[in-house]
């Protein structure tokens, strides 16, 4: 009888430590996700949500065929509303530009140009700011040829 005892409380025991993990593991996974769909930059929390309200449109300025739809399909995937697709005026610009074109008081702080710049690996030196009250967009992403070196290509 003891011994069916043994094997009776080890196989509950294997079933508890079961159900413990599924429930630590299924919590650590609610817990990732959550973290992963808020960005922090600064003292600023952005969420995929919020981030849909931020209008981008993406200029290829290298002249390499598929760049801006690859960059397009990262920064929406990022939960970002690209607007418009296109070709720069040119196509001689050496690195990646992102351009703020609402300025500070409407940009939330103007954090979100360095969001963006961030999240496709450009330095901040190469955010600038050309104000346009005519743009519909929030930010422009001047695509150069260092294209190779932004985060969609890693």
């Amino acid at each position: 009888m003891t011994s069916h005892f043994k094997n009776l409380s080890s196989k509950y025991f294997i079933v508890l430590v079961l159900l413990v993990s599924s429930g630590v593991i299924i919590n650590i996974y609610i817990l990732f996700e959550s973290w992963n769909n808020n960005v922090i930059l600064s003292d600023k929390i952005f969420t995929k949500d919020s981030l849909s309200t931020v209008q981008l449109n993406v200029l290829n300025g290298c002249g390499k065929s598929g760049v801006a739809d690859k960059v397009t399909l990262y920064l929406r995937n990022l939960g970002f509303d690209v607007v418009d697709i296109g070709n720069y005026q040119n196509f001689n610009v050496k690195e990646t530009l992102v351009i703020d074109r609402v300025g500070i008081k409407n940009n939330v702080d103007n954090a979100i140009p360095f969001l963006v710049a961030t999240h496709l690996g450009i330095t901040n030196s190469n955010v600038v700011q050309q104000i346009n009250p005519l743009f519909y967009v929030n930010t422009t992403i001047v695509i150069g040829n260092d294209f190779d070196k932004l985060k969609p290509w890693k």
